[in-house]
Protein backbone atom coordinates (compact mmCIF):
# COMPACT_ATOMS: atom_id res chain seq x y z
CA UNK A 1 0.00 0.00 0.00
CA UNK A 2 2.82 2.64 1.12
CA UNK A 3 4.59 1.69 -2.29
CA UNK A 4 1.08 2.64 -4.52
CA UNK A 5 0.75 6.00 -2.48
CA UNK A 6 4.63 6.74 -3.26
CA UNK A 7 3.97 5.87 -7.04
CA UNK A 8 0.61 7.90 -7.41
CA UNK A 9 2.96 10.85 -5.66
CA UNK A 10 5.06 10.57 -8.68
CA UNK A 11 3.26 10.26 -10.92
CA UNK A 12 1.02 13.19 -9.77
CA UNK A 13 4.16 15.27 -9.61
CA UNK A 14 5.15 14.16 -13.03
CA UNK A 15 1.70 15.24 -14.92
CA UNK A 16 1.70 18.55 -12.95
CA UNK A 17 5.23 19.03 -14.17
CA UNK A 18 4.83 18.12 -17.50
CA UNK A 19 1.47 20.79 -17.11
CA UNK A 20 4.22 23.25 -15.89
CA UNK A 21 6.43 22.86 -18.86
CA UNK A 22 3.43 25.13 -20.73
CA UNK A 23 5.85 27.91 -19.52
CA UNK A 24 8.33 27.47 -22.11
CA UNK A 25 8.41 28.23 -25.81
CA UNK A 26 6.50 25.89 -28.09
CA UNK A 27 9.63 24.90 -30.29
CA UNK A 28 11.63 23.97 -27.02
CA UNK A 29 8.65 22.02 -25.58
CA UNK A 30 8.47 20.17 -28.62
CA UNK A 31 12.01 19.47 -28.50
CA UNK A 32 12.58 19.02 -25.56
CA UNK A 33 9.67 18.53 -23.34
CA UNK A 34 9.33 14.47 -23.50
CA UNK A 35 13.08 14.48 -22.46
CA UNK A 36 12.66 17.02 -19.44
CA UNK A 37 9.82 15.13 -18.02
CA UNK A 38 11.35 11.47 -18.14
CA UNK A 39 14.62 13.27 -16.31
CA UNK A 40 11.77 14.87 -13.36
CA UNK A 41 10.66 11.38 -13.38
CA UNK A 42 13.58 9.60 -12.72
CA UNK A 43 14.88 12.44 -9.99
CA UNK A 44 11.39 12.30 -8.46
CA UNK A 45 11.87 8.60 -7.93
CA UNK A 46 15.85 8.71 -6.69
CA UNK A 47 14.44 12.13 -3.84
CA UNK A 48 11.49 9.96 -2.62
CA UNK A 49 13.98 6.87 -2.11
CA UNK A 50 16.55 9.27 -0.75
CA UNK A 51 14.89 11.53 1.85
CA UNK A 52 11.14 10.82 1.14
CA UNK A 53 8.65 13.38 0.84
CA UNK A 54 11.28 16.01 2.31
CA UNK A 55 13.28 14.86 -0.90
CA UNK A 56 10.62 14.77 -2.90
CA UNK A 57 9.17 18.38 -2.28
CA UNK A 58 13.09 19.68 -1.59
CA UNK A 59 13.61 18.22 -5.56
CA UNK A 60 10.70 19.69 -6.98
CA UNK A 61 11.79 23.32 -5.47
CA UNK A 62 14.81 22.63 -7.58
CA UNK A 63 13.05 21.77 -10.50
CA UNK A 64 10.38 24.64 -10.10
CA UNK A 65 13.90 27.15 -9.98
CA UNK A 66 15.69 25.24 -12.61
CA UNK A 67 11.88 25.39 -15.05
CA UNK A 68 11.82 28.97 -14.21
CA UNK A 69 15.02 30.11 -15.34
CA UNK A 70 14.63 27.69 -18.32
CA UNK A 71 11.38 29.05 -19.60
CA UNK A 72 13.18 32.65 -18.64
CA UNK A 73 16.13 32.02 -20.64
CA UNK A 74 13.69 30.35 -24.16
CA UNK A 75 11.47 33.62 -24.05
CA UNK A 76 14.28 36.16 -24.07
CA UNK A 77 15.85 33.92 -27.03
CA UNK A 78 12.32 34.30 -28.78
CA UNK A 79 12.49 37.97 -28.13
CA UNK A 80 15.76 38.70 -29.37
CA UNK A 81 14.91 36.60 -32.44
CA UNK A 82 12.15 38.87 -32.81
CA UNK A 83 9.48 35.80 -32.47
CA UNK A 84 7.79 37.52 -29.04
CA UNK A 85 6.03 40.57 -28.89
CA UNK A 86 6.57 43.01 -25.70
CA UNK A 87 3.20 42.61 -24.40
CA UNK A 88 3.70 38.66 -24.52
CA UNK A 89 6.73 38.43 -22.77
CA UNK A 90 5.23 40.80 -20.05
CA UNK A 91 2.03 38.38 -19.53
CA UNK A 92 4.56 35.56 -19.68
CA UNK A 93 6.62 37.07 -16.77
CA UNK A 94 3.06 37.71 -14.90
CA UNK A 95 2.25 33.69 -15.15
CA UNK A 96 6.12 32.52 -13.96
CA UNK A 97 6.05 35.37 -11.00
CA UNK A 98 2.20 34.49 -9.87
CA UNK A 99 2.65 30.43 -10.92
CA UNK A 100 6.05 29.65 -9.22
CA UNK A 101 5.21 31.91 -6.06
CA UNK A 102 2.02 30.21 -5.39
CA UNK A 103 4.02 26.69 -5.52
CA UNK A 104 6.72 27.86 -3.82
CA UNK A 105 4.57 29.25 -0.99
CA UNK A 106 2.50 26.47 -0.56
CA UNK A 107 5.80 23.84 -0.48
CA UNK A 108 7.56 26.22 1.51
CA UNK A 109 4.58 26.37 4.25
CA UNK A 110 4.46 22.89 4.09
CA UNK A 111 7.79 21.72 4.82
CA UNK A 112 9.16 24.41 7.04
CA UNK A 113 6.54 26.04 9.03
CA UNK A 114 3.66 23.76 9.76
CA UNK A 115 0.46 25.59 11.17
CA UNK A 116 -3.13 25.45 12.21
CA UNK A 117 -5.52 24.42 10.35
CA UNK A 118 -7.28 27.84 9.22
CA UNK A 119 -4.26 29.44 8.29
CA UNK A 120 -3.46 26.33 6.07
CA UNK A 121 -6.95 27.09 4.71
CA UNK A 122 -5.78 31.02 4.06
CA UNK A 123 -2.71 29.83 2.36
CA UNK A 124 -4.68 27.17 0.15
CA UNK A 125 -6.92 29.83 -1.16
CA UNK A 126 -3.92 32.22 -1.65
CA UNK A 127 -2.41 29.50 -3.71
CA UNK A 128 -5.48 28.62 -5.89
CA UNK A 129 -5.85 32.21 -6.63
CA UNK A 130 -2.21 32.79 -7.59
CA UNK A 131 -2.46 29.48 -9.92
CA UNK A 132 -5.43 30.52 -11.41
CA UNK A 133 -4.32 33.93 -12.60
CA UNK A 134 -1.52 31.91 -13.83
CA UNK A 135 -3.84 29.69 -15.52
CA UNK A 136 -6.21 32.43 -16.70
CA UNK A 137 -3.40 34.56 -18.42
CA UNK A 138 -2.51 31.55 -20.30
CA UNK A 139 -6.05 30.62 -21.47
CA UNK A 140 -7.08 33.92 -22.20
CA UNK A 141 -3.83 33.62 -24.53
CA UNK A 142 -4.53 30.70 -26.03
CA UNK A 143 -7.87 31.47 -27.29
CA UNK A 144 -6.23 34.66 -28.94
CA UNK A 145 -3.61 32.86 -30.43
CA UNK A 146 -6.60 30.38 -31.84
CA UNK A 147 -9.12 33.24 -32.93
CA UNK A 148 -6.28 34.87 -35.18
CA UNK A 149 -4.85 31.44 -36.53
CA UNK A 150 -8.82 30.58 -37.99
CA UNK A 151 -8.81 34.30 -39.36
Amino acid sequence: MRRQTAEKIVTISHRLYLLLLVTCQPEFRRRYGLEMGQVFRDRCHEARQQGGSVGLALWWVRALSDLAGTAVATHVYAFEQGEVEMKRALRLIAQGVFGCGGILLLFYTMVKRPMPHWNAGILLCVVIACLSVALGLTWVAAFRENGRAQK
